[in-house]
């Protein structure tokens, strides 16, 4: 659910639904849909209620699926850039759907804020930061200057330490899509050892990021 915001009834029939296909998990990128209060700009004219995203996950429960939030932490940040309260944090200042990994301590501030309104709505012990499809990956001056010294690797393994290490300190686990993992597997020593891969995939190779096998022998889940 990350770009239609669906009416609450036609999401719980979703739900149903997935629970007859023994369906047990949902991830839920809720964007702009989420009642954020803190930074209430974010929140779109769709947004549901609290209490409609607590009734959800209640919901949920009762029909044994677990609801795990996802809120993006490097790409797919559009629906939040676009804003000039957020423009300071934009990678590209015309494609504005990535933060730059190196204004780590404003992009912490903001997404501390933003997880700890998700997390007191979602009971599950999981929290999904993203980080998939991190396409300006080096973009901006600053951190081409840093990738020429250090690597792209480097750039994103040192960010995404942060994140998952932020979300461990809220009492969660993270959980990761595994792409850019998978590209730059020298990453994967970097990231606490709680940290949870998902190599996604859409019906291609399971090689098509990388070695499949770089993340299987990483001693991660």
């Amino acid at each position: 659910n990350r770009i239609q915001v669906m009416p609450m009834e036609e999401l719980k029939d979703l739900a149903a639904y997935l629970h007859e296909s023994g369906i047990n998990t949902i991830i839920m990128e809720w964007e702009g849909s989420f009642p954020f209060t803190e930074n209430g700009i974010v929140s779109n004219r769709y947004a549901y209620t609290k209490e409609e995203v607590k009734d959800f996950i209640r919901y949920c429960s009762d029909l044994d699926i677990e609801v795990i939030p996802l809120q993006q932490c490097l790409g797919h940040l559009e629906y939040i850039l676009k804003f000039d309260k957020y423009a300071s944090l934009r990678e590209d200042v015309h494609d504005v759907s990535q933060v730059c990994p190196l204004k780590k301590e404003e992009v912490r501030e903001l997404y501390s804020e933003l997880i700890s309104e998700i997390i007191a709505l979602h009971p599950s012990k999981y929290f999904h930061i993203g980080g998939d499809e991190a396409y300006l990956l080096g973009h901006c001056n600053e951190c081409k200057k840093y990738v020429s010294q250090y690597g792209k690797s480097e750039l994103f393994a040192d960010y995404i330490k942060m994140i998952t290490e932020l979300v461990i300190e809220k009492g969660k686990i993270p959980v990761l899509w595994a792409d850019i993992v998978m590209k730059y597997p020298e990453v994967i020593s970097k990231l606490p050892k709680q940290c949870i891969l998902i190599n996604w995939n859409y019906g291609w190779d399971i090689n098509h990021f990388g070695d499949h096998n770089n993340i299987i022998n990483s001693g991660l889940e």
